[in-house]
C-alpha cells in the first residue's frame, strides 16, 4: 500500500508539473578549420574567430491545457484510492490483532479451567484408588475416574496447542 501511495504522489507531481510554465535554455559551441593541410586546418580550428556559438532561449506557456487538467484530477483521485487502501489494510490489521487478542485471553482461560478439571481429576483418582483399598469402590469405577483423568489431561493439551496456534498467528500479522 505505501509503495502505491509513493507511485500515486509521484504521478501527482508530474501531472501538475505538466501545467507549469516552461523555460529552456539551450548553449551550443563549434569550431571549424580550414587551411591547405590538416595543420594549418587545426590550427584555424582553434582560433577563436572560427568559431560558432549560439544560444537559445525557449518558454512554453500552458494555456487550456485540458489533457493536462485531466491527468492530474485522475492523478488526485488515485492518489486518494491510494490513502483509503492504506487507511483500510492498518484498520484491518489493528481489527485482526484485536480478534486474536480476545481469542488469546479467552484461550487462557480455557486453559486455566482444563488444568484446574485435571487437578480436580487427580484428586478423584486418588480418592478413588483409596476407596478401593477399603473395600468401597470397584476396579471399573476407578478405570472410569482414570478415563476422566486422562481426557482432562487431553484437554489441557488441547488448550495449550491452541494458544501456541493463536500466538503464531499474531505473530503473523
Amino acid at each position: 500500500a505505501a509503495g502505491r501511495k509513493a507511485a500515486a504522489q509521484a504521478d501527482l507531481l508530474a501531472a501538475g508539473s505538466e501545467r507549469l510554465p516552461r523555460l529552456d535554455l539551450s548553449l551550443s559551441s563549434g569550431a571549424a578549420g580550414l587551411g591547405p593541410d590538416s595543420n594549418d586546418a587545426l590550427r584555424g580550428a582553434r582560433d577563436a574567430a572560427s568559431s560558432d556559438w549560439s544560444v537559445g532561449l525557449g518558454l512554453e506557456l500552458p494555456l487550456g491545457n485540458g489533457a493536462a487538467k485531466s491527468r492530474q484530477r485522475r492523478a488526485r483521485i488515485a492518489l486518494r484510492e491510494a490513502e483509503l487502501r492504506e487507511r483500510d489494510e492498518a484498520a484491518s490489521i489493528v481489527g485482526e490483532v484485536r480478534t486474536l487478542i480476545i481469542e488469546l485471553e479467552t484461550g487462557a482461560e480455557s486453559l486455566r479451567a482444563a488444568e484446574a478439571s485435571a487437578a480436580l481429576a487427580a484428586e478423584q483418582l486418588e480418592s478413588e484408588n483409596e476407596k478401593l483399598k477399603a473395600g468401597r469402590s470397584t476396579p471399573f469405577q476407578v478405570a472410569q475416574v482414570r478415563q476422566n483423568l486422562v481426557e482432562s489431561r487431553l484437554s489441557v493439551e488441547r488448550a495449550r496447542i491452541g494458544l501456541v496456534k493463536l500466538g503464531a498467528r499474531l505473530d503473523r500479522v
